[in-house]
């Protein structure tokens, strides 16, 4: 909306405000994860429940999905993230199934190449919002993360924003590291993310990194280790960005492998069209199998991504 040549700003402003009323300016990543442990027998699995659903007073857009073996590091399964090629996957939305009826193999799911330089892309997610988190001024974001399993030696974890001012037009970059050295949530210091300018920024992208053990002899990193929650504090809807399963045991933290639409390791399938469109009390169901008795109590990860 223009501002008229004879307008004064505050007219202008409440004129903008009134259209805001319709139109809504609360957009917010929005992020539903589950993982499938995959049955024995031939038999499907279905998701955890409550999970693929919006729960909330707003309508979500989904626009893709990641799908991703989720390794099981104490009980050494999963490890081989090649395994995905033997789980098969559906979902079934308002009574029909998507794609098919049938389990299609996971990597059929594909439509989209998000595979990142070689020397980095192990340790690698990143995606560029659908839609720019807006931080307003003393506006910060919490940002929680935790390993999977206990390293030999710390692994440095580094989450990462890049936004920009949208007054002034320059670039911004947000970001804060972490040694971690066991399974323990951890929150990041929110002085990194603070935004302590006084102009509003739009933040583009984020970046996810799990660097590898301190001492160990590869110097790549697994993203595969690293769980993350992010809320924004301030402005916003002060919600949970990631929405997990509760049950049989709660989940609070994304794993991160899941979280790499635009760089990563999963395999993403964009939806077709302008996406999936839940308004409150609309979702899924999604069910993993195993194509192959050598991948039955494996986890299938999965989620689905877009915004508020």
């Amino acid at each position: 909306m223009d501002k008229r040549p004879d307008e004064r700003e505050i007219d202008y402003l409440v004129r903008l405000a009134a259209r805001n009323i319709c139109e809504g300016v609360i957009e917010e990543p929005r992020v539903y994860y589950d993982s499938i442990r995959l049955n024995q027998g031939g038999l499907a699995t279905q998701g955890s429940p409550d999970v693929f659903i919006n729960g909330e007073q707003f309508p979500v857009r989904l626009l893709c999905m990641a799908l991703a073996v989720r390794p099981d590091f104490a009980q050494a399964l999963g490890l081989d993230e090649r395994d995905i090629q033997r789980m098969g996957f559906r979902v079934t939305f308002h009574d029909q199934f998507y794609q098919s009826r049938d389990f299609v193999a996971a990597p059929l799911w594909s439509n989209k190449v998000v595979a990142g330089p070689a020397p980095t892309t192990t340790g690698i997610s990143q995606w560029t919002f659908p839609r720019p988190v807006i931080l307003s001024a003393r506006d910060s974001l919490r940002v929680e993360v935790a390993l999977e399993s206990v390293p030999a030696t710390p692994r440095r974890v580094t989450i990462s924003f890049t936004g920009t001012g949208l007054i002034s037009k320059r670039p911004y970059f947000f970001s804060e590291a972490r040694l971690l050295t066991d399974t323990t949530k951890q929150v990041l210091d929110p002085r990194g993310f603070r935004n302590d300018g006084a102009e509003p920024v739009a933040l583009t992208d984020v970046t996810f990194h799990c660097g590898a053990e301190e001492a160990g002899n590869d110097s790549a990193g697994d993203i595969r280790q690293l769980r993350v929650q992010i809320r924004q504090v301030g402005n916003g809807t002060g919600a949970d960005w990631f929405i997990g399963p509760t049950v049989p045991l709660p989940l609070t933290q994304c794993p991160a492998l899941l979280l790499g639409p635009t760089e990563g390791r999963a395999i993403i399938h964009h939806f077709p069209g302008d996406g999936l469109m839940w308004e409150p009390g609309e979702g899924v169901t999604v069910e993993g199998l195993a194509l192959d008795p050598s991948v039955e109590n494996e986890i299938l990860g999965v989620s689905m991504l877009g915004y508020l």
